[in-house]
């Protein structure tokens, strides 16, 4: 991050203020000190800068790349950041592409049946949706505040991703175990 204040020619987007995709083009953050996916507090910027660096081809397109955020159980580095992936194959992206109807599951987090990669049935939980941007952001502090208080450790294991299938529907999905950049970006 540093190098791309000090040289100014990182990608970024006036509309998502200081988030920056760093040279790589493999990670976008911010400059601000902001830990992880706890701490965005339904901010959705570094999100829709995921989606402009596809929209604009940047780093792939909508319809192969994926965007992933680590639990803070899986992350490695104590800084918030985006994943860009180009991924025109994956698991994932198969298994949404055959859900019949993907219009059913645009309306709140849905408990997926997907059960391959070391996530059992319903540790993945999706909405789809045909909106731009899709608010990642407010996917994830939903279920966050969906949790109990009963359940404080389930916080630190909610990653979250977003993925396009085949027929051009979006889907935000939040992570309940495992690594959210292993589901999106490398299967």
């Amino acid at each position: 991050m540093c190098r791309c204040i000090r040289s100014q020619d990182c990608f970024h987007d006036a509309s998502t203020d200081h988030w920056t995709l760093l040279h790589d083009h493999k990670l976008i953050t911010t400059p601000h000190h902001t830990p992880g996916i706890l701490d965005l507090h339904g901010d959705n910027r570094g999100w829709k800068l995921g989606q402009i660096v596809f929209a604009t081809g940047t780093v792939s397109n909508s319809a192969d790349g994926a965007l992933a955020m680590n639990s803070v159980h899986s992350r490695s580095e104590e800084q918030a950041h985006v994943h860009v992936c180009d991924r025109p194959v994956s698991v994932l992206r198969k298994y949404l592409d055959g859900i019949a109807s993907p219009a059913a599951y645009a309306h709140g987090l849905t408990p997926m049946d997907f059960d391959q990669l070391g996530f059992p049935k319903h540790s993945v939980l999706c909405r789809a949706g045909s909106t731009w941007p899709f608010d990642v952001a407010d996917l994830v502090e939903s279920y966050l505040n969906g949790l109990s208080s009963a359940a404080p450790c389930a916080w630190f294991y909610a990653g979250a991703g977003l993925i396009t299938d085949q027929r051009g529907y979006t889907w935000g999905c939040v992570t309940t175990m495992g690594s959210a950049e292993f589901l999106f970006c490398m299967n």
